[in-house]
This record gives structure tokens, C-alpha cells and sequence, in this order.
């Protein structure tokens, strides 16, 4: 059963070839959305990792801020002051972002870290319970307007399921220019090739060209990390209606309840539903076989990752690496699920 373990790196490594195949020829990426540091939640983000990540998949830049750290108080400073050595340790890859509480000298941190070289400001309303329109974001606002740096605003809540994430990133091009959207993996949280594969595929279905597609992973990240005006937007290109066949939709079904499992922990798959995915890829007539295969191959393995962790409750690095590889290989089946050519 460990041998799950290699076997999902394996598969991993396979969709790391495919994610980097579907790029245009050529294209760099700017990734705008990254984290390092460690946070209450037990997740971490690790600076070597990071660059090890962006270097295999051609990610020149990214944008990176600290997590929800334990010693956040007061006002982030100690984790701003490993992010700007973060910065500093690898200048050019990494553009390192000041988090900041608004309940803690918010615009004093700001000026500090941005002084210090920060290149931008990150703010997290969940996390640090603020609304949207709260008065005291205007003179943050104002700061990053009058030193030209980007405003990095967190918008969901936690991670909601991963069928109503697709719907809105799919019919994200439908409503907002390709010139406005860019890329972001939200390491660690998002990793590759996931990430990478969705972001790509998703903007294929909408209807997005090679430039506009090199705009979306680059070009607009490095103008704003460059502090270049915007390019005149051109218009949505996302359809109106998707259709996708009802077997693909079943195993998505099954996988957004796996992937919450998952998410949340459960040590064991009580309901089946990685079962019943590995079914309905079964199907006679459903008329994808080779795609279902390989939806299937990933499953089996996920199948025996989480149950690799269900019988590691005395070895938590174990169960931990075992989860979290079933939730990365759960998540990449269902984005094959939904994005696979028809």
C-alpha cells in the first residue's frame, strides 16, 4: 500500500509533462498568488519548494505573502520581515506582498515593508474579519495608489467546493476581458500540475487564443509587478451555454464530495464515493473510454492513498503525505472530468 505513494508521484509527474505541453510555445508564466510560511491551519509553504515548483513549469515570477501565521500579531510584522528575506533571497522570482491586519497599525506596515522593498499589499477580509467596504481600507487603498503597487485581495472562503469553483472560472470569461484575468495557484494550497492544467484548459474552453492566453499567464501579472499601465481590454469571450457529457458530469459529482472529505479530514472514504466515481467510469456506453481510463487510473490511486492514511493513525507525517496526495490526485480527476476535450 506505501507503494501508492510512488505511483501517485508518478502520475503526477506524467500530468506535469501534459500541463507543460498544453502551454503556448514559448510562454513564461507570472503566478500572483502564493504563500510561504507556516499557517494555524497546519498548512506551510516552503521557499525551496516554491522555486523548485516554479522552475520545472516555467514560472518566472510570483507574487508571495505570508500565510495566517502563529506569530501574526502584531500586524504581521515578523511574518512581513520573512517574507521581504524571502524576497531578497531570491530577487526576480519572488515579489514579496506586506499582509496586513487592519485592527493593528495597518498603514505604518504598509509604508515599512514597502520601503523595505515590498512590491505590493495583501489583504485577507476572512481571516482577518473585515468587510469589503470597510472605511479603513481607503487609506490602504490610497498608499498603494500613490506608490503604484498592486492590492491582492483574498475572495472566497476557505475552499468551496470544486464544481461551483469551475462554474465561476469558466463563466469568468464570459463576463470579465481576457486582458483582466490572470494567473494565480495559490501555493501551497494550489499545486501542480493542477493548477496549471485548469487554468490553461478552462481558458481554451472559453475561447481565449494563444495571445490572450499568454496575457492571462504572463503578460498582464509582469506589467502589474512592473507597474505598467494596462492594456486596453478587448471583450469577454466566455460562451453563454456549456454542454458536457452526463458521464464526465457523474464523476464530477462524486469527486466535489470526495475532494470536501478530503478537505475536511475524514480518515476514511465512509461514504463510497470514490467507489461509485470508479463506476461511472465503468460505463458501457459512455462513449470516452480512453478519457475515463485515465480518470480511472488516478482514482485506484487515490482509492489507496486514503486508505493508506486511514491505517497510518500512528504515523501522522504518513498520514498526512497519504490525504493530501489523494486530495491532489481527487482534484486532478476532476478537473480532467470537466475539462477533457469532447
Amino acid at each position: 500500500m506505501v507503494d501508492a505513494i510512488g505511483r501517485a508521484n508518478d502520475l503526477l509527474e506524467q500530468y506535469a509533462a501534459l500541463a507543460r505541453a498544453e502551454l503556448p510555445a514559448g510562454t513564461d508564466v507570472v503566478d500572483v498568488h502564493t504563500h510561504l510560511g507556516e499557517d494555524i491551519d497546519g498548512m506551510s509553504g516552503d521557499r525551496d519548494e516554491l522555486l523548485a515548483i516554479q522552475r520545472a513549469y516555467g514560472i518566472v515570477r510570483s507574487f508571495t505573502f505570508c500565510l495566517d501565521e502563529p506569530d501574526r500579531h502584531p500586524a504581521f510584522t515578523a511574518a512581513n520581515d520573512r517574507t521581504l528575506a524571502h524576497g531578497a533571497a531570491a530577487p526576480g522570482e519572488l515579489v514579496p506582498f506586506v499582509r496586513l491586519d487592519l485592527d493593528e497599525t495597518p498603514i505604518e506596515e504598509a509604508r515599512r515593508c514597502l520601503d523595505l522593498g515590498a512590491g505590493g499589499i495583501k489583504l485577507h477580509p476572512r481571516a482577518q474579519r473585515f468587510l469589503p467596504d470597510d472605511p479603513r481600507l481607503e487609506p490602504v487603498f490610497g498608499l498603494a495608489a500613490e506608490r503604484r503597487v498592486p492590492v491582492l485581495i483574498h475572495g472566497g472562503r476557505g475552499l468551496p467546493p470544486i464544481a461551483d469553483s469551475l462554474a465561476r472560472l469558466l463563466d469568468l470569461y464570459r463576463l470579465v476581458p481576457p486582458e483582466q484575468v490572470v494567473y494565480a495557484s495559490d501555493y501551497p494550497y494550489g499545486r501542480q500540475p493542477n493548477s496549471l492544467l485548469l487554468a490553461v484548459r478552462t481558458a481554451r474552453a472559453a475561447g481565449l487564443d494563444d495571445r490572450q492566453l499568454r496575457a492571462m499567464l504572463h503578460d498582464t501579472g509582469a506589467r502589474i509587478a512592473d507597474g505598467l499601465d494596462p492594456v486596453t481590454p478587448t471583450a469577454p469571450r466566455g460562451a453563454t451555454e456549456l454542454s458536457h457529457p452526463v458521464t464526465f458530469l457523474r464523476i464530477h459529482q462524486y469527486l466535489t464530495m470526495a475532494s470536501a472529505m478530503l478537505w475536511m479530514r475524514h480518515p476514511a472514504d465512509t461514504f463510497g464515493v470514490i467507489g461509485l466515481a470508479l463506476n461511472a467510469c465503468e460505463e458501457r456506453s459512455n462513449g470516452h473510454r480512453d478519457a475515463t481510463d485515465e480518470i480511472r487510473e488516478l482514482l485506484v490511486v487515490t482509492r489507496d492513498l486514503w486508505e493508506l492514511a486511514a491505517g497510518s493513525e500512528d504515523d501522522e507525517v504518513l498520514r498526512r503525505r497519504a490525504q493530501r496526495g489523494a486530495f491532489r490526485l481527487v482534484h486532478l480527476a476532476s478537473v480532467l472530468a470537466v475539462t477533457t476535450p469532447r
